[in-house]
């Protein structure tokens, strides 16, 4: 059925905007892990005040990361790109994210079984305080690789705070 429409450009936008659904709008990204540290290192990605505190234990964390390892896949991140000081503010998947800088920082690792034995896979050189375990770190290649994972991003544009949060609690509702 033809709709008439004003063929401007701020008609057809409103056009379109009216039939997307209610919520913020959101832009979907994808950004390496390499892309993501140096944002983190840079202080420019943190997670947002009102994201919930992190409550994985060890085994969720261990075992995302064999996820991520493994080339498995796993949920995106619900960000907040703001212009006023170029920051980005993660609203979900904050325990994700520390467990990635965790992991590249060498504070958490990965186990494995080999044999009887359990083995532990690190980004780099172990710094897990009180590690006992024989700890292996992973190679030039798998470091690459790792680096170069592709995490999906949805992008919000310059929510206020209290926009954020409410949609990030939206997000969380069921979880």
């Amino acid at each position: 059925k033809y709709v008439s429409l004003s063929y401007t450009s701020q008609g057809i936008n409103d056009f379109i905007r009216k039939k997307q659904s209610h919520g913020p709008r959101q832009i979907h990204q994808r950004y390496s892990i390499l892309q993501l540290r140096g944002w983190w290192l840079d202080k420019a990605l943190r997670i947002a005040e009102c994201n919930r505190n992190p409550v994985w234990d060890l085994h969720k964390r261990r075992s995302f990361l064999a996820t991520l390892l493994e080339g498995g896949i796993t949920p995106p991140f619900f960000v907040n790109k703001l212009r006023i000081n170029a920051s980005i503010e993660l609203y979900d998947g904050g325990n994700r994210m520390t467990t990635i800088m965790e992991f590249m920082d060498g504070r958490s690792h990965v186990t494995y079984m080999h044999g009887r034995r359990h083995i532990a896979a690190t980004f780099g050189r172990c710094k897990v305080e009180g590690c006992k375990m024989q700890c292996v770190s992973l190679d030039d290649v798998n470091r690459r690789l790792f680096e170069s994972l592709m995490c999906d991003c949805f992008e919000w544009d310059n929510l206020s705070t209290q926009e954020a949060c409410e949609a990030a609690q939206h997000l969380n509702e069921s979880t």
